[in-house]
């Protein structure tokens, strides 16, 4: 699952740097000044517990965990940050579809932008 460099796509508006490819996206010719507005990282350890970020306060929405079965955990960060953990064996797709889905949403709600935005590939999500 894993790719070389970040790939880049563009949805919303929003330029999203991953680590992994996210093909229901359009890809971006290039990053904005500045950087991109959303990074998906790889994150082996967090489906392990071994992540010292998961001593999150309760009600603290800067940063919200989701442990999906038979995709993997995945945290989304301060806005800016989605790091996804696969389990193993876990079908591509299926990781891709939480990332755009819930990861997604939760992700503009700690932007503030829920309300306003969405993004939808071509599964709907």
């Amino acid at each position: 699952m894993a790719v070389a460099a970040k790939l880049l796509y563009e949805a919303g508006g929003l330029i999203i740097a991953s680590d992994i490819p996210l093909p229901k996206l359009d890809r971006s010719a290039g990053v904005k000044v500045g950087g991109p507005d959303i990074e998906i990282t790889l994150d082996p350890f967090l489906k392990n517990g071994a992540d010292p970020a998961s001593r999150a306060l309760p009600g603290d929405v800067r940063s919200i965990t989701l442990r999906i079965p038979d995709a993997g955990v995945f945290r989304m960060l301060k806005g800016t940050r989605i790091a996804v953990s696969p389990y193993a064996g876990a079908d591509e797709e299926l990781v891709e579809n939480v990332v755009l889905g819930p990861c997604l949403d939760m992700l503009l709600f700690q932007r503030g932008a829920a309300k306003e935005a969405a993004v939808c590939g071509e599964a709907g999500m």
